[in-house]
């Protein structure tokens, strides 16, 4: 998981029947520097109520190889940031600030795209928190700034 909010879904047995996806709750469009940031919350939603009502007949619950093919495993430089990020925890409690943020660094270094790494540096400067978000935001160019859900029902 990437940024919030994020969604899974699992069912009464434990399975994920969605895997980490943007779930907003209702439909947001932000426009901030030039840039639009928006969601479709209202169709996600819809789709999980449809998965409350109709358990694994709902269209949007996937089978088992489905939710593997839409979840690849860590690269290697995601399990180094993962540690890196883990390490800067660990020296924060021990308030280690010099050392925690190397680490941050360099989590956020090999994983760019992970917004929690971010948030969680950003979260020991707050007066320079949102400058540092937007300045991150600013910075996406063309990217997408949170991939939307994929909702198109999956193949049967």
């Amino acid at each position: 998981m990437v940024n919030v909010p994020t969604g899974v879904w699992i069912d009464e047995k434990g399975m994920i029947v969605r895997p980490p996806e943007t779930a907003y709750s209702s439909n947001v469009e932000l426009k901030m520097a030039g840039k639009v940031l928006s969601s479709k919350g209202a169709d996600y939603v819809a789709a999980l109520k449809d998965w409350v009502a109709k358990g694994p007949e709902s269209v949007y619950a996937m089978k088992p190889e489905q939710v593997v093919a839409k979840m690849s495993p860590r690269t290697e430089d995601q399990a180094k940031a993962e540690a890196y990020f883990q390490l800067g925890l660990h020296f924060q409690r021990l308030n280690d600030k010099e050392r925690a943020e190397k680490y941050w660094h360099e989590a956020e270094t090999l994983r760019p795209e992970s917004w929690n790494y971010h948030r969680q540096d950003w979260s020991f400067t707050p007066a320079e928190a949102g400058a540092n978000w937007l300045k991150k935001f600013q910075g996406l160019g063309d990217k997408e700034y949170y991939p939307k859900p994929d909702l198109a029902p999956p193949a049967q």
